[in-house]
């Protein structure tokens, strides 16, 4: 019986294992030529689980010699330090690279010390790696001064740390032609702007020119502020202008599954670690990668309140908040929708969001078309809905469209206000109880609300703050309250009932809604008289 094509793919690797494990000149040729085979082999005992798909992903960036520029980061203990500040200074020397001055930078000398510790163990007290592709001389005036001769190779390795200066550093007539930086940033010196800026410069007019044409540049670290080193790089290498790579592998992907299913393969492995950490705020920035402020936390989850089933009867109003982008790459903002229905007035309203929010990457005319697709499926159900529209650049343009479209939109102004401005009056009424949530339907939502501040995507609170905003704003209680007499006795006002004047506001609210619903009815049949498109008929709704 023949093997299955799956079958006689596990035997072929397992055949290059062994033939990898047996035969040295094998060995010594794969080694060379594979960035991730070498990993594999002489630093296993770094890697207590095999490795996932992102390490081979990492690898296969650092064999690339047309790639000038890696930029990224992974969650802790994920094994990037490792691969990328220890094994691939040694391969990029023994292997087909054949780079001659590499330099490993560090916030710290400390840090800079343990670099040239680690590679130093490995060419010293690696004995296959030594058997394979050393020996590697030991000479103690170079291996105790910050740098490491590979003499067999006529390589050097230097590390150092910020602090100290790189100008003018060679092995030879070699500049530095790989350049590893890591850690070189943390909170405290992104704070401000003027140290962020200086950072930057730093890097920008101190580390590249160390190097030439043929440099490679690699840059790790953590995500400590929207604006450090690590997030400029990222936006310069998607915006092109800058020819690299930029990799982001948090603990779990954008579905909440583990993106190292080998070590962590499900929830309770996840929960298990997460028990281990102090605090939320390193849960986030370690393991997830969210640029984390707890001054900008507006929600916690413990506030967020959740309902049964929607009330009966008419809602007041009935909201589309939106958050529109023009792009469907996996880099670019997401276009959110949250639905929102409104019951009551002032003290006593309710804003219920709806199940079934939308938080996804497409074009722009895959998102008008399915906030037309959503108005329509609220409009059965509810009569009317007004669609919100930020009013702003290319969105504007989306205004005209959804009218020509017979959808009832309404721009918004942002006045010039940012995400968190926008975002407190809306987080206020969700702390009072006042904004209510599904308890399916509208997960991503409530951790985006609650995340909002970590650096994570946020394009469903703009959705929501839209939505609850005008909500909140059309629903307003404006009492006056009225006295009587003259300038010897004025008479207190007339006790105010809210229940009643808001049942009567309800009312007078209802007999204008079936009178305009009356009106436009009628429209809409001299519209089909008259041969009008279908679109045409109830454009007095808007």
């Amino acid at each position: 019986m023949s093997s299955s094509p799956k079958n006689n793919k596990r035997t072929k690797a397992q055949k290059q294992a062994e033939l990898i494990q047996q035969n040295q000149l094998v060995r010594q040729k794969l080694v060379r030529d594979s960035h991730e085979l070498f990993a594999r082999t002489y630093l296993g005992h770094y890697f207590t689980h095999p490795f996932a798909e992102f390490h081979t992903r990492l690898l296969a960036y650092t064999e690339d010699p047309d790639l000038r520029f890696l930029a990224g980061v992974a969650f802790r203990n994920s094994g990037k330090t490792t691969l990328v500040t220890v094994s691939y200074p040694m391969w990029s020397i023994v292997g087909k690279p054949q780079k001659k001055c590499v330099l490993i930078i560090g916030q710290t000398q400390k840090q800079a010390r343990q670099y040239l510790t680690n590679i130093k163990d490995e060419l010293t007290n690696n004995p296959l790696l030594v058997a394979d592709l050393g020996p590697f001389e030991e000479q103690d005036e170079e291996w105790n001064s910050g740098a490491i001769v590979i003499k067999q190779y006529g390589a050097k390795i230097i590390a150092l740390s910020r602090e100290q200066s790189i100008r003018g550093l060679r092995h030879l007539q070699n500049r530095p032609d790989l350049i590893i930086c890591d850690d070189v940033e943390d909170i405290e010196s992104t704070r401000t702007q003027e140290s962020r800026d200086a950072n930057y410069e730093w890097f920008t007019s101190e580390v590249i020119p160390c190097g030439d044409e043929k440099t490679q540049y690699a840059f790790i670290g953590n995500l400590v502020n929207e604006d450090c080193i690590l997030e400029r790089l990222r936006a310069a290498i998607e915006e092109s202008r800058i020819d690299g790579a930029y990799f982001r592998i948090p603990l779990l992907d954008e579905h909440g599954d583990p993106t190292w299913p080998e070590r962590y393969p499900d929830k309770a492995a996840i929960e298990k670690l997460r028990r281990t950490v102090p605090n939320d705020s390193a849960w986030q920035r370690e393991y997830m990668l969210n640029i984390v402020d707890d001054g900008t936390r507006l929600l916690r989850r413990e506030q967020i309140q959740y309902y049964d089933q929607l009330p009966s009867g008419t809602p007041r109003l009935v909201v589309l908040g939106t958050d529109l982008a023009i792009s469907d790459k996996l880099t670019a903002d997401f276009t959110s929708l949250v639905a929102m229905v409104v019951y009551g007035y002032g003290k006593k309203r309710r804003i219920y969001v709806l199940p079934g929010v939308i938080n996804a990457h497409m074009m722009l005319h895959e998102a008008i078309k399915k906030v037309v697709t959503k108005a329509d499926l609220l409009k059965d159900r509810y009569r009317t809905v007004e669609v919100l529209i930020e009013d702003v650049g290319f969105q504007k343009a989306v205004y005209d469209e959804l009218r020509q479209e017979g959808i009832r939109a309404t721009q918004i102004p942002l006045r010039g206000m940012s995400k968190r401005e926008r975002l407190e009056l809306p987080a206020s009424y969700v702390d009072m109880g006042q904004v209510l949530f599904p308890k399916v339907g509208a997960e991503v939502l409530v951790d985006q609300l609650v995340n909002f501040g970590y650096g994570g995507h946020d394009d469903l609170c703009d959705a929501f703050s839209i939505g609850v905003n005008h909500a909140v704003g059309k629903t307003r209680s404006n009492h006056i309250r009225m006295t009587t007499g003259d300038l010897r006795h004025i008479n207190p006002p007339r006790e105010f009932d809210e229940e009643e004047e808001e049942a009567k506001a309800a009312e007078a609210e209802d007999r204008q809604w079936e009178e305009r619903e009356i009106y436009v009815e009628e429209r809409a049949k001299e519209r089909r008289k008259m041969g009008l498109p279908e679109k045409y008929w109830y454009v007095d709704f808007l």
